[in-house]
């Protein structure tokens, strides 16, 4: 508006005809100069304030986001912010360290004990030669990170006329919420019974959260012979019906991504149409990790020990094909070391764990799925392929020590009335991510979260590095 002003009485000059136009020019053109470089620096400030709280907003978000990191300090935090503000500005630094041709006050945190908001300071060069001062100021208790941004902008009129003018700041604080360990999480986004208990079913969830990420009124669905009970259950959408839950459901926003969405998928693929690997009779069967193309089929009471992590480094079992348990039979681990992660890939392949069977699994404690006990190939989600039932049918499950997760599968439960039965109590740690997760009859599926009690790691995002990150203000 300040360049339109200038303009019309530049016009206003050029067509008028006295004489004294010459003297009232020569008067009045450094005013009108002047003025219109105060307005480009001032439209040069309010552009610089707009990035600047760009860059603070981006940076809190990052900074909050190391809080699910169980190890997260003020360094790791500041470091972590510190890059986010030099990206949006246009500093140069290191990806993973500040730079020290850039940063000239070290990041040291303030006095006050690890229970007190830890202050790191910094101060960047961007490329035209500008200075920005960047606080940031974790609180592990509270769980915040606040940016606060300060930069001079460099103008041509303004720093004479207001130098108040060239000073610009921007702050913003991020928090992480609903900071219970994440041990459910039903990850479909708009369906209905995306969490679904009916039917005599039960979640108990022992001192963390379950989360329903539908924006469906139907998408929690907990009936009236069911419950749910957890330190806290979210929904995205407020219930259609009541949910027989403890406590009642909170609205919580949607998580996206899915907190596990950064992990892909292995470079492990198999044929198609391979017969399975059946194991039947009275048979007493040790089974290392490797390509099972076909899948695994135990039946007519025979047991197969996996021996996992004590056969080979990593215990990942490669799944072309089902894995079914049936007829009483039964499938466990070789020792308390020893770990077992079956990745389900191709087009179809699940588990059944059917009626009478025993199963008693623990995830790997190393390799590259360490802490997933089974993990479907994410490509299913974006390929377009219906969901697949991954089904538990019997109540001697007793142990499912680890992370389930099926980016694009149904977790479904159902005794069919054979009578309630406990799910997987005998875990130190269960976290279950499943596009749906679907109870009835009987099941009473247990998560604990004694992630302390095993050596069994808990991936980050779920656990107790899960947590919703919003903004504060």
């Amino acid at each position: 508006m300040a360049l339109r002003a200038v303009s019309r009485i530049i016009r206003r000059f050029a067509r008028n005809s006295s004489g004294g136009f010459s003297v009232v020019a020569a008067v009045a053109m450094p005013a009108l100069a002047s003025a219109a470089m105060l307005a480009v620096d001032l439209s040069k400030v309010y552009q610089q304030q707009s990035v600047l709280q760009s860059a603070a907003d981006s940076a809190a978000i990052a900074g909050a986001s190391e809080l699910r990191v169980a190890n997260a300090d003020s360094r790791r935090v500041a470091a972590v912010s510190l890059n986010y503000v030099a990206s949006k500005i246009g500093a140069s630094l290191s990806p993973t360290q500040p730079d020290s041709s850039a940063v000239t006050t070290a990041q040291q945190p303030s006095a006050g004990g690890p229970a007190a908001p830890q202050t790191s300071t910094a101060l960047l060069v961007s490329r035209n030669g500008d200075l920005t001062n960047v606080t940031s100021v974790f609180d592990g208790v509270g769980a915040t990170v606040a940016i606060k941004l300060r930069q001079d902008v460099a103008t041509v009129m303004a720093r004479y006329v207001a130098p108040s003018l060239t000073e610009v700041e921007a702050t913003s604080t991020a928090r992480m919420m609903g900071a219970a360990p994440l041990c459910m999480i039903s990850l479909e986004e708009t369906t209905s019974q995306a969490l679904w208990l009916q039917a005599g079913s039960r979640v108990t969830a022992n001192g963390c959260a379950v989360y329903s990420n539908s924006s469906s009124s139907s998408g929690l669905v907990v009936d009236a012979t069911s419950s749910v009970t957890a330190t806290k259950v979210c929904s995205v959408t407020t219930p259609a019906s009541r949910v027989n839950s403890t406590p009642a459901p909170v609205a919580c926003p949607a998580l996206r991504p899915d907190p596990l969405g950064y992990r892909t998928a292995l470079a492990a693929s198999c044929p198609l149409n391979l017969p399975p690997l059946v194991i039947q009779g009275s048979a007493s069967v040790m089974l290392p990790p490797g390509l099972y193309c076909g899948g695994i089929t135990i039946k007519d009471n025979a047991v197969v020990t996996l021996t996992g992590t004590s056969g080979l480094p990593g215990g990942i079992y490669v799944m072309g094909g089902d894995l079914q348990v049936k007829n009483k039979a039964v499938l466990k681990m070789l020792d308390t070391n020893a770990g077992a992660a079956f990745y389900f890939t191709g087009q179809k392949s699940r588990f059944v764990f059917d009626d009478e069977t025993q199963v008693a699994l623990s995830a790997p404690r190393t390799g590259e799925l360490a802490g997933f006990l089974f993990f479907e190939d994410p490509g299913r989600a974006t390929s377009g392929d219906a969901p697949l039932n991954f089904e538990i049918k019997s109540k001697k499950v007793t142990q499912l020590l680890g992370t389930i997760y099926l980016k694009n599968g149904i977790l479904r439960m159902d005794l069919d009335a054979k009578g309630a039965g406990a799910i997987a109590d005998q875990s130190a740690f269960t976290v279950v991510v499943a596009r749906k997760v679907q109870l009835k009859d009987g099941p009473n599926l247990v998560l604990n979260s004694n992630y302390a009690g095993t050596s069994v790691p808990v991936p980050q995002g779920v656990g107790p590095t899960g947590g919703v990150i919003a903004l504060s203000k």
